[in-house]
């Protein structure tokens, strides 16, 4: 550790050197005095003892200063005299520090919220959990195939009874549910686990205590509540008198027994919960009841447990398959997929299942993405701040010539040009920190299409702030070093002997700076070119035709009722709510669906697995809608009828296709007539307990062209009257607008408090607006750093061709006195910079080609050669070009050429 105590006291000299001088000054006037004495007592006078003495030393100041070199504090001394030196430089060049601390703390910011979105959401952090290595995740295959899925309670059960590499295993899943006993009630985010869910993951509450076992029978569970330490801050006010307090929840009072450590989120998406709530509640909290904790095919939780010491993640992984194929005997269809494959046991680590593994891929790639666009940025940024200290270290040639000639080394000037860099980084970096903050905070609060109150924590924290310290300086190095070589490399007698306007070498030194302007214009063209086809796809999707017309009509989503209806109460009880809102003078008409086409979360909410010849059974979306749907939504008919009152129970079963459907499954006939066998029906990828049908086609509808060029996917419509209804989508078309219909649809199907409402009263147009949510958020990300590419391509044009044009002045002036046109050197100046701009826009193009046909999978009705995103990229950098090069070279057209002259 004697290392570290050498660090204490050196930093402890440095900010301590009058003391410490103080201190040196005594031990060697000490020392001075014994050697005199010495030299006396050899006999010599008093006055040749002294000079003898001080011969020893060295002299004084010599000695002092050997003494402080060895103990390592001339070294930051240096460093702090030069940062002190670069800020007092840069005190006097106010434009030189906005422009080289604004362009990469934008860049800065820019990767580090990028970077900080991937850390809450993908590195992600176990928080307070003891021992994280050894929590593994198992996940159950779904319905519909998928291996990382949910699990029911009694597989749960059998699970945790049957693995042998675990210590215990828990199971947890997330529920919305109100908060407060008026009418005015909040809605919180709360996870719902079994008793050991605590225990398992190893976390210790801050306040009170966690769940016991005997509190947490399924079946007889208490009403206890665990707050997170958010909520405990925010709701509560971090008051300790908080345990025993009641709080309702769903109008039912729940006990504050203890408070969660702070980090500590949620297993599903790291997401930031209120607290916990014990599964098996008599009654059931957020359809978590008795019923729905029996049913082996009600599939809707998530397994976390801890390997037994000494075990691994491969052996539970090991025996996972022995347990699916017992299951599957034991338990027969209800271990079978849609398709009827067994199902499948999968465990992943506790890192892997902080994001659902089967989304991590695609989300790893969003988030690269995004950072490349976000180092690009901060490229451009370090090139034009490269330009700008290369331009100023030309400009101090001279006086780093008269710093060498009083003796100053290389290595000196190079220390002191590179502290001015770092100065700069450290100002940038913060400025990016804070930029990052505020973004951060933007994207906590951004509105998701649905009223549920998802937190997820995107703050920044020591990884984030590690991340931005090292883009800082590793910016720094990259912008400073080039300028800092060049600088330091004085060379005396040219340097005293010309001026800082570059004559006799001025080719060899404005090609760093021309290499300069070709990879920022390289760079601002893929950056541009990339945004040109973002803003050409999101126009795309903004007109994209979706197959109906959302004007006008507003949407809502109806559970049932808490008490249990049966199928046919059920479809009635709906039926009932729609006829009372469509006796209201301003609802024109009124329909039900079993879902929201146009919403992105409902796309594969209903599906049918349907009997295909010479294939494996296909899984198909189908809608049950009552008749008028399609009126209401502007579903066009290209042959046959639409579903009408007369489809009722009893009644033949029928159903409508689309075109898709028609040529995949119809072999392209007609299609009316044609008789379509349904095995089984599935409700958000749970199996129904209802039996399949034979539906006659009685209608076809056209499958729009999506902006990608395919076509929308097979899909069918069946009755509203001939299903069995699990909820109610209302479609309500009003006589007078959207906000008129809002509040009527509030007063006749007011939301219970416990009702999970995907769909709030709103316009339907908003649901076709969130279906491109993420491809606009992603064009829209695109876009801006391609605006801000240009910018700062802008910028960097301009500022080195007008350097580049005013260090020629000179030479421009003398082709004039000799005979020149102005008009001639106008042109020369104007190709000049033209040349290198056209030189970098085609590199540019030839790197932003192939990269725009791999992203192509991202652009919405746009080909990755688009015409208008090319040529409008390359015109705007030119036209950049040529204001940079026309306003210095007009200035020396209108000079006279002996006055120029006569200046220099």
């Amino acid at each position: 550790m004697t290392w570290i105590k050498s660090i204490r006291e050196r930093f402890q000299a440095l900010f301590r050197k009058d003391r410490m001088d103080a201190e040196m000054g005594e031990e060697l006037r000490f020392h001075l005095e014994m050697e005199t004495k010495k030299n006396l007592d050899r006999g010599m006078p008093p006055s040749e003892a002294h000079r003898q003495a001080m011969i020893s030393f060295g002299g004084l100041d010599r000695f002092q200063e050997e003494t402080r070199d060895e103990r390592g504090v001339r070294p930051l001394e240096d460093l702090v005299r030069d940062l002190r030196f670069a800020l007092s430089s840069l005190r006097r060049s106010p434009g030189v520090v906005m422009v080289t601390v604004l362009s990469p703390g934008l860049g800065i910011a820019a990767s580090a919220t990028v970077f900080s979105m991937a850390n809450a959401l993908i590195l992600g952090d176990p928080g307070p959990i003891r021992d994280p290595e050894s929590i593994v995740t198992v996940y159950s295959s779904d319905e519909g195939g998928r291996l990382y899925g949910e699990t029911s309670f009694p597989d749960y059960l059998d699970i945790r009874a049957g693995m042998e590499t675990i210590e215990d295993l828990t199971a947890h899943r997330m529920g919305v549910v109100a908060v407060g006993d008026s009418s005015d009630r909040d809605r919180i985010v709360v996870e719902l686990v079994t008793g050991n869910y605590f225990q398992i993951l190893g976390v210790i509450p801050v306040l009170g205590r966690a769940f016991l076992p005997e509190e947490t029978v399924t079946g007889s569970a208490d009403r206890l509540f665990v707050l997170s330490y958010r909520a405990w801050q925010e709701r509560f006010g971090g008051d300790r008198g908080v345990l025993g307090t009641t709080i309702h929840l769903d109008g039912s009072p729940f006990t504050i027994i203890g408070v969660a450590p702070e980090g500590l989120m949620a297993r599903f998406l790291q997401m930031d919960v209120d607290g916990w709530l014990p599964l098996g509640i008599p009654g059931g909290i957020y359809r978590a009841t008795t019923a729905a904790l029996a049913d082996r095919g009600s599939s809707q939780f998530f397994m976390v447990g801890r390997l037994k010491p000494g075990r691994t993640l491969e052996e539970a992984q090991a025996e996972l398959p022995v347990l699916a194929d017992r299951f599957h005997s034991e338990y027969g269809e209800s271990w079978e997929d849609s398709r009827g494959a067994p199902r499948a046991l999968t465990a992943v680590s506790e890192a892997r299942s902080r994001m659902p593994p089967d989304g991590r891929i695609a989300l790893l790639g969003l988030f690269a993405l995004f950072l490349v666009g976000a180092f690009a940025i901060l490229a451009l940024a370090c090139s034009n701040v490269a330009s700008l200290l290369l331009a100023r270290a030309h400009r101090r040639a001279q006086e780093m010539a008269i710093r060498t000639s009083l003796g100053a080394g290389r290595g000196r000037l190079l220390r002191m040009l590179l502290s001015e860099s770092l100065l700069l980084a450290l100002l940038g970096g913060s400025l990016g920190l804070y930029l990052t903050h505020l973004a951060t905070g933007y994207l906590r609060a951004f509105p998701l299409p649905f009223d549920v109150p998802l937190r997820f924590d995107f703050s920044l924290d020591l990884r984030v702030v590690l991340f931005t310290t090292g883009v800082s300086l590793g910016a720094s190095v990259l912008a400073g070093i080039g300028p800092a070589l060049r600088g330091s490399k004085a060379s005396l007698t040219p340097a005293l002997k010309e001026d800082t306007r570059g004559r006799g070498g001025w080719k060899r030194r404005v090609t760093l700076r021309s290499l300069l302007v070709v990879g920022q214009v390289a760079a601002a063209t893929t950056l541009v070119f990339g945004a040109g086809l973002a803003v050409r796809s999101v126009r795309a999707s903004a007109t994209y035709d979706v197959g109906l017309n959302g004007e006008d009509v507003a949407v809502m989503w109806k559970e049932p009722p808490t008490e249990v209806l049966e199928p046919a109460q059920l479809r009635e009880h709906f039926l009932e709510m729609a006829a009372r809102i469509e006796a209201h003078p301003e609802v024109e008409a009124v329909a039900l669906a079993r879902t929201a086409e146009a919403h992105v979360f409902m796309e594969d909410f209903a599906t049918a697995l349907m009997e295909v010849e010479d294939g494996d059974p296909a899984v198909v979306r189908f809608n049950a809608i009552t008749p008028g749907y399609m009126d209401l939504l502007g579903i066009p008919l290209v042959r046959g009828r639409q579903l009408s009152d007369t489809d009722v129970p009893g009644a033949p079963q029928v159903a409508v296709v689309n075109e898709t459907f028609l040529e995949r499954y119809l072999a392209g006939t007609v299609g009316v007539g044609e008789r379509i066998p349904v095995l089984a029906w599935m409700d958000a990828g749970r199996r129904q307990d209802r039996p399949g049908a034979v539906l006659e086609v009685v209608g076809v509808v056209p499958a729009p062209v999506r902006p990608d060029g395919n076509r929308a996917p097979p899909s069918f419509w069946i009755s509203y009257l001939q299903d069995d209804p699990v909820r109610a989508i209302i479609h309500a078309k009003g006589r007078a607008g959207v906000e008129a219909l809002v509040p009527i649809l509030r007063l006749e199907a007011p939301p219970r408090p416990d009702e999970f409402t995907l769909i709030d009263p709103g316009p339907y147009q908003a649901l076709i607006d969130y279906r491109f949510l993420g491809h606009r958020l992603t064009s829209t990300v695109l876009s801006y750093t391609g605006l801000f590419a240009l910018f700062l391509a802008f910028i960097g044009v301009f500022g080195i061709v007008s350097f580049t044009v005013s260090q020629r002045y000179r030479e421009m002036a003398i082709r004039q006195a000799m005979g020149a046109q102005a008009g001639q050197v106008f042109r020369t100046v104007l190709a000049q910079g033209l040349k290198t701009t056209g030189f970098g826009i085609l590199v540019g193009l030839l790197l932003a080609i192939p990269i725009a046909f791999l992203a192509r999978s991202v652009l919405l009705g746009v080909a990755p050669l688009d015409p208008w995103a090319l040529g409008g990229g390359a015109g705007i950098l030119l036209l950049a070009a040529l204001v940079a090069a026309a306003i210095p070279a007009r200035r020396l057209r209108s000079a006279e050429p002996m006055e120029v002259l006569r200046d220099d």
